[in-house]
């Protein structure tokens, strides 16, 4: 068996379509190779500017560098100072004065009346003065006090006895201190 091939009558190679995909296989190569320019622009932009960045950086570093031959300990005290007062005046705001009185208030008997309430912030006490009509009163303030779960560590600092100037009654004048109260 033999195999004849006439080439003579279509050219085996078909140009057209090869310099068109040529065509088109090279404008796909210098898209990509104009992107990848573009890109590698952008890039180098970007690293002439955080050059520079680092330079001021730097820049300030080296002035900043020469601070520390100030230093005394007297200005760190003073310093130290300034950042007790800050910090109290930070701590006596995060002080929740309506949260312990509406505590105080569920808590408080009918027959019991605080008199003053004087927060300490560095402790985070608060002490209580207060008058009772009766001592059953007082303790069961204190009693309720002492069952809170916030308000839980109250101690009995004191207590007189007192006659009332308007009605001539014997009252109980006493102060207690409430630690961790906030």
């Amino acid at each position: 068996m033999e195999i004849h091939l006439n080439l003579a009558s279509r050219p085996y190679l078909n140009r057209r379509i090869v310099q068109r995909w040529l065509f088109v296989t090279c404008g796909t190569l210098l898209l990509v190779f104009t992107v990848n320019m573009l890109y590698g622009l952008q890039n180098h932009r970007q690293m002439n500017q955080l050059e520079t960045r680092l330079a001021d950086l730097d820049k300030q570093m080296a002035e900043l560098q020469g601070l520390p031959d100030d230093y005394s300990p007297q200005k760190h005290a003073l310093v130290m100072q300034d950042l007790a007062v800050v910090k109290q005046i930070v701590t006596a705001d995060q002080f929740q004065w309506t949260h312990t009185l509406s505590r105080l208030e569920m808590l408080l008997p009918d027959d019991v009346s605080i008199i003053s309430l004087q927060p300490d912030y560095r402790e985070r006490t608060l002490q209580v003065k207060a008058v009772a009509k009766t001592v059953s009163a007082m303790t069961e303030f204190l009693d309720q006090l002492l069952s809170s779960e916030d308000l839980n560590q109250a101690f009995l600092l004191n207590q007189a006895e007192t006659l009332s100037q308007a009605s001539s009654q014997s009252l109980i004048n006493f102060g207690l201190v409430i630690r961790e109260a906030f």
